[in-house]
């Protein structure tokens, strides 16, 4: 059987769990890596997300095979996007929630998360949970109030899972 490379156009979002101990370390290396756009510690089932530039399948491999090969390494899910929409003003707001949202139709869905003032990226990929969005806010109530008040009411949404995490000065 061939194997034929994929191209990937935008962004992938890589989910790490890491072991105790090692978040700032991991954020650190991951962030040396030149494919490797962000990288942040988050709070929930997985420590630290990254927001990197692949330019084909095998390549995105090399990467997860290369996380998980690090001693602070204890899992990493890879979720290339094949669409993806970003806000051209960025806002500036410490707490992001990186929010997996399981849609009963994606395009829509991703429609109605970019009227969303707290809403800055939004990637749709395959599987359980198709689209991500990073969602900006000033503090957890707040970011609270748009999940429930904004988000969850989208037409089609089915189910969220959120991961907080804290923006980094070199990110604003």
């Amino acid at each position: 059987m061939e194997n034929r490379m994929v191209d990937l156009e935008g962004e992938t979002v890589v989910f790490l769990k890491v072991r105790p101990g090692n978040v700032d370390r991991a954020v650190k290396d991951l962030r040396r890596n030149e494919s490797v756009r962000m990288a942040q510690p988050t709070l929930g089932p997985y420590d630290v997300v990254v927001r990197g530039n692949f330019r084909d399948d095998a390549a995105l491999r090399a990467f997860v095979k290369e996380v998980e090969g690090k001693e602070y390494a204890d899992g990493c899910e890879a979720r290339p996007s094949f669409r993806q929409w970003t806000r051209e003003k960025a806002i500036d707001a410490p707490l992001v929630g990186w929010t997996l949202i399981q849609a009963r139709n994606p395009e829509s869905a991703m429609k109605g998360l970019q009227n969303i003032a707290a809403v800055s990226r939004v990637y749709e990929m395959p599987g359980q949970f198709n689209l991500i969005a990073s969602v900006q806010a000033k503090d957890p109530p707040a970011l609270m109030d748009t999940l429930t008040k904004e988000v969850h009411k989208l037409e089609g949404v089915r189910r969220t899972e959120t991961l907080m995490g804290f923006r980094e000065p070199e990110e604003r």
